[in-house]
C-alpha cells in the first residue's frame, strides 16, 4: 500500500512538472513565417530609412550596437538623434533610394542572421550615383516582432 502511494505521489509530481514546463517554455518559432516577416520589415525599413525616424525607431532595438562603414560604433540613440522628431513616413521625397540585393536570412536557435547588399542610389547633378554596402545584422524575437540588436555595414569595393 505504501509503495503505491509513493508511486502515485511521484507520478503526480512528474505530471505537474510537465505541465509547468510546457506552460513556461518559450513559444516555438515558425522560421518560414519569421523569414517572411524579417524580409518585409527590411524592405519597409529601406523604403523609408532616408526620411523616417519612426521607421528607425521600430527597426532598431534599444540595445543596438551598430558598426558603420566609416569605422564608427554607436547605438540606437545616436541614430535617432540624426532625425527631427516631426519626421514620419509622409515626409518629403528623399534624394537617396535604398534597396536590398542578395538577401539571406539564416536562423540559429532563437536568433536570425540577416545579410544583404544595400544599394544606395542618389541623384547628383541630374545623374544617379550608385553605392553598395555589405550589411549584416543579428535579430532576436521580441513579443510579436524581431528586433535588430547588432549591425555591421561595409562599403563594397568594386
Amino acid at each position: 500500500m505504501e509503495k503505491s502511494v509513493i508511486t502515485a505521489f511521484i507520478s503526480g509530481l512528474l505530471f505537474f512538472s510537465l505541465i509547468i514546463i510546457s506552460c513556461t517554455s518559450e513559444k516555438s518559432i515558425d522560421f518560414e513565417e519569421a523569414e517572411i516577416y524579417i524580409t518585409e520589415k527590411l524592405n519597409h525599413f529601406l523604403d523609408y530609412a532616408a526620411t523616417s525616424a519612426e521607421v528607425h525607431d521600430k527597426f532598431w532595438s534599444d540595445e543596438l550596437i551598430y558598426t558603420s562603414s566609416a569605422g564608427s560604433r554607436f547605438g540606437k540613440q545616436t541614430i535617432m538623434e540624426g532625425f527631427d522628431t516631426s519626421d514620419d513616413e509622409d515626409s518629403e521625397t528623399p534624394t537617396v533610394r535604398y534597396y536590398a540585393e542578395d538577401t539571406s536570412i539564416t536562423f540559429y536557435q532563437k536568433t536570425a542572421r540577416l545579410t544583404f547588399t544595400l544599394v544606395a542610389e542618389d541623384m547628383v547633378d541630374g545623374e544617379i550615383e550608385t553605392t553598395r554596402f555589405y550589411n549584416s545584422g543579428m535579430l532576436v524575437p521580441e513579443s510579436d516582432s524581431w528586433e535588430v540588436v547588432l549591425w555591421q555595414a561595409t562599403r563594397k569595393v568594386d
